[in-house]
């Protein structure tokens, strides 16, 4: 997972393309930064998975779940979701069954939609929802 572009907060662009590949200590980098605001936000994401997150040697793989697992209460208390589109119907099946362990290890969870107007409508929905409840506190 590579983070694209912060510019349009609390919407967050990430990719799983190599061809936007950083370290691992550039991506861990931006996921502190983010965290740091102390607000909440999403990731919104799409297109297949390529080798790039597959290419990870072991060190990278162990520095990142380290860090997951050090921040998991965090990432779960201000990461509202990862909204994934995948218009291949056969990737996509197969992008479901994951976002059903993602959670798990990331402590947030993972939503995969079809089309566009899906994603801005769940972009939406949680940004809403997350608005009534700081209302609420």
């Amino acid at each position: 997972m590579y983070i694209t572009d912060k510019t349009e907060f609390p919407i967050i662009t990430i990719s799983y393309k190599s061809t936007d590949k950083q370290s691992v200590e550039d991506v861990l980098a931006k996921f502190d930064a983010l965290l740091a605001k102390r607000q909440k936000f999403l990731f919104i994401s799409e297109g297949s998975f390529d080798e790039a997150e597959n290419e990870q040697d072991y060190e990278s793989r162990k520095k990142i779940v380290t860090w997951v697992k050090a921040n998991r209460q965090t990432l779960s208390k201000y990461i509202l979701a990862l909204i994934h589109l995948e218009q291949d119907s056969e990737q996509r099946v197969k992008m479901e069954h994951f976002s059903k362990m993602y959670i798990t290890f990331s402590g947030y969870p993972m939503h995969i939609v079809s089309h566009q107007n899906e994603l801005d409508r769940l972009v939406t929905q949680l940004l809403n929802l997350n608005y009534d409840c700081q209302k609420l506190n």
